[in-house]
């Protein structure tokens, strides 16, 4: 929640209440209370093991659950690594954690609103991503090693869902 003088003589600041997930602000007549709408969503990543046909051997199980969202996960294709996007105080952030779902670690933080799935290589190198920043959507790779990343697409379209042909020698995207 921001709040903004209705003349516009100054720039909007924030409201210290309310957080994540606060919208539809209406002040009372009096002007001394404000109720407000407040979306909690808590996403979390879950996992399953399967049998050879691909039917489910035991019940789902929470595997990473964080009181933010957490969504996209994808697996190295070693199996050793899961890269996830995690959200909070509205950007997204790229994670990898390993296997187990133990130790995460940060992998690219853009200040990006919307997108931060990835896909990995077939080599498990590189992680492809889409992000949204500045109201854009643009390809973005990043070593799974070090986080050092690259903006593949700068054209004022949106671009996103890339894929990584099965020799990795191109991404494709809509």
């Amino acid at each position: 929640l921001w709040r903004i003088p209705s003349d516009g003589s100054r720039k909007a600041t924030p409201l210290i209440i309310g957080g994540t997930g606060a919208y539809l602000p209406a002040i009372a007549a009096t002007g001394n209370r404000l109720v407000y709408t407040k979306h909690i969503w808590d996403m979390n990543i879950w996992r399953v093991e399967l049998d050879p046909s691909g039917s489910a051997v035991r019940r789902p199980e929470r595997f990473i659950n964080t009181s933010l969202i957490d969504f996209g996960a994808a697996w190295s294709p070693d199996g050793k690594l899961i890269a996830f996007g995690l959200e909070q105080r509205g950007t997204r952030d790229l994670f990898v954690c390993d296997a187990s779902g133990a130790n995460p670690r940060r992998l690219a933080s853009l200040d990006s609103t919307q997108g931060m799935i990835p896909y990995w290589s077939p080599d498990g190198q590189w992680i492809a991503f889409e992000a949204n920043t500045g109201g854009n959507w643009d390809i973005y790779v990043i070593r799974a090693s070090d986080g050092k990343h690259q903006r593949l697409t700068t054209d004022p379209d949106d671009n996103d869902n890339p894929r990584r042909s099965a020799d990795g020698k191109w991404i494709h995207f809509s």
